[in-house]
Formats: structure tokens, C-alpha cells, sequence
């Protein structure tokens, strides 16, 4: 990681994983902890899992954290372009 952060020559990188215990750690120690997501796909699909455990339908559930995290999403647009009033 500390080769990448040299050959990047002060770029700011975003890692994203589904939870890779090496990247968890390596990312936040090497670039800070502004540099780390989560994958929206995995995300999803481990919420999914969890859920069909407790008996709640796959696609149900897929269609509404979809429209969740896509709202959520929208909502992050609208506010870096200076558009909160707009609904």
C-alpha cells in the first residue's frame, strides 16, 4: 500500500471492498480513514442474507434496500449541487 500511495504522487485514493479484513486495515492506515467505502453491491447482497434468515423475501428486500441506498444517493447529489430545497 505504501508503494501505491507513492505512485499516486499525493492523489487522494477511495478504496472499496466488501469487507476485506487486509484492505479494513491497511486503507485507514496508509491513505486515512476519509479514503474507505463499502461496496453498495455487497452491501446489499449480505443485507439480503441476513434477512432471508429471518424469513423475509430475496427480491422484497433487494427492491427495497435498492430504492433506500438510491434515495440516500439522491439526496447526496442534491446537496453537493446546492439543491436541498428540492424534494
Amino acid at each position: 500500500m505504501s508503494n501505491v500511495r507513492e505512485c499516486l504522487g499525493g492523489l487522494q485514493p477511495v478504496g472499496m471492498s466488501d469487507r476485506n479484513k487486509a484492505l479494513l486495515h491497511a486503507l485507514p492506515k496508509v491513505f486515512g480513514i476519509d479514503c474507505y467505502t463499502y461496496c453498495a453491491r455487497h452491501i446489499r447482497e449480505n443485507f439480503v442474507t441476513a434477512s432471508a434468515k429471518y424469513g423475509y423475501r430475496k427480491q422484497s428486500t433487494k427492491d427495497l434496500l435498492k430504492e433506500m441506498l438510491n434515495g440516500l444517493r439522491m439526496q447526496q447529489v442534491k446537496q453537493s449541487m446546492g439543491l436541498q430545497w428540492m424534494s
